[in-house]
């Protein structure tokens, strides 16, 4: 992956303020990168997708520290390339959040930012680098001195008899050692207490599609239609993400594995036409995340959300309050994706 420095960021979106101004917003930036909340990360990333009715008196605050003239009114394609920019640091740094909420603000690729594309790939690319990461197995050191401790014991068995200068001197050895024999110790106990709690949350997701039944709704999933069961297997696959933050590698793999017990749908594949084939009590058993903050980044959550509460009318809601238009198509892998990241995401919270 090519490195950019912050002026070539500039240079990409054909802007060039002058040294000055790059050498104040990068000031900025650097500071407002150490300190971002939750909430702060998904204005960021409204500001990206050029989101209306953003509150970000917060943002332009940190901007006018080093820039009196600095205004969000007026320079829409700036803040966007400087929302891109600090993201893009956290997406680097491997904050599941940025990235996360980068993707499913996406919408599997329907909604596209008018500014700094290169965010979105380096999201992708970072979420697979850390799921591949986060499941190497570390290395455990085996050796962990009990050898030369157990031969400093022996030692101390031949000391002359009130040799106290000696004895006080193989004391501290044996301290020593202790304290690496415990540091080697605590450090392999560690990276095997890892090792099992992704290597337990991988048998539960193999159990999983070993058993072909929806963890949610307890059902097989051959008894949904294929989009219906893209959404069900989407929550499912997130309540049995329990360790890692941005889950296995192999997550579209199994979401499409499942995916292909249920029956190929033959009418719609719109959203509305997918989310209305699971009756209303299994909606209500759905588990939904993501409640109280922006619509715009949890579409799906939003969309089970409004259809358990007005199971009549709930299209008109989900295009008010996330901009989507429940006629919108999805394949049922990009939307079983979509729904598992939001989980992912809302689980952050």
């Amino acid at each position: 992956m090519a490195e950019f420095n912050f002026a070539d960021r500039y240079a990409q979106a054909g802007l060039a303020p002058g040294a000055a101004i790059i050498e104040a917003r990068q000031t900025t930036v650097s500071r407002i990168v150490t300190t971002l909340t939750i909430k702060q990360k998904f204005d960021l990333v409204g500001l990206y997708y050029l989101h209306p009715n953003l509150d970000l008196i917060w943002l332009r605050d940190e901007f006018l520290k080093e820039d009196a003239a600095f205004s969000l009114v007026n320079n829409e394609r700036e803040c966007s390339i400087l929302a891109a920019t600090i993201l893009g640091s956290k997406v680097s740094q491997g904050d599941p959040v940025a990235i996360l909420a980068l993707l499913t603000t996406s919408q599997c690729g329907k909604r596209a930012p008018k500014e700094a594309g290169w965010l979105l790939d380096d999201a992708r690319a970072k979420l697979l680098d850390l799921a591949a990461a986060a499941r190497q197995p570390s290395e455990i050191d085996a050796e962990i001195g009990l050898p030369s401790l157990l031969k400093l014991g022996e030692d101390l068995k031949l000391l002359p008899a009130n040799d106290w200068p000696q004895l006080v001197g193989a004391l501290a050895k044996i301290q020593g050692e202790i304290r690496v024999v415990a540091t080697k110790a605590t450090a392999a106990i560690k990276s095997l207490a890892s090792a099992l709690q992704y290597q337990r949350e991988e048998t539960e997701m193999l159990w999983w599609l070993f058993s072909q039944y929806s963890k949610t709704l307890g059902r097989r999933f051959a008894s949904f239609s294929r989009g219906a069961a893209a959404i069900v297997a989407g929550v499912d696959l997130g309540e049995l993400t329990t360790v890692s933050f941005l889950g296995p590698v192999a997550a579209s793999a199994m979401l499409e594995r499942v995916l292909h017990l249920a029956p190929t749908d033959t009418g719609k594949k719109s959203l509305g036409a997918y989310l209305n084939a699971i009756n209303a009590e299994d909606r209500q058993k759905l588990e939904v995340y993501g409640a109280g903050h922006p619509p715009r980044i949890f579409p799906i959550m939003t969309a089970i959300k409004l259809a358990r509460e007005t199971p009549e009318g709930w299209e008109a809601g989900l295009k008010r309050l996330a901009d989507v238009d429940a006629e919108l198509e999805f394949e049922p892998l990009g939307l079983a994706t979509q729904t598992y990241y939001e989980s992912l995401l809302g689980q952050l919270m």
